[in-house]
């Protein structure tokens, strides 16, 4: 008997607490994926910049006498380029953001909360409302 009032329990938590995360309409799904779109756009030609400077960098420490010039000013640029990519980064979250009502950005403070929650605020979203990952 007790056995049965824990599970009932357990199924009227667990409902309710899915039932307390507000949904994202159809219309704040779009508003979301032509934030993400945009900012994928835009930060494609930079991480490829990125992928190209990593290389040069990896092939001057390879080298046999590594060239300290080189690196110093490669270590600059990419230090550029991933600061530029973290700011795309932050706009689109913070964008994202202002497409949800209250209720949702209250659902996914407590989110964070969770020991496993992940770190990154635009993936918990993404994790939360079930928003497709590309």
């Amino acid at each position: 008997m007790q056995a049965q009032i824990g599970f009932l329990l357990a199924i009227t938590f667990i409902g309710q607490s899915t039932s307390e995360i507000p949904a994202l309409d159809g219309s704040q799904v779009k508003q979301i994926a032509s934030i993400r779109a945009e900012a994928k756009k835009e930060a494609a030609p930079q991480a490829l910049k990125l992928a190209r400077l990593i290389s040069q960098a990896n092939e001057n420490m390879l080298a046999d006498t590594p060239d300290e010039k080189i690196a110093k000013s490669l270590h600059e640029e990419i230090r550029t380029e991933l600061h530029e990519l973290l700011e795309i980064k932050l706009r689109v979250t913070k964008r994202s953001l202002k497409v949800l009502t209250s209720q949702q950005r209250a659902a996914l403070k407590q989110e964070l909360k969770k020991p496993n929650a992940p770190a990154d605020l635009m993936e918990a979203m993404i994790a939360l409302f079930h928003l497709p990952k590309d």
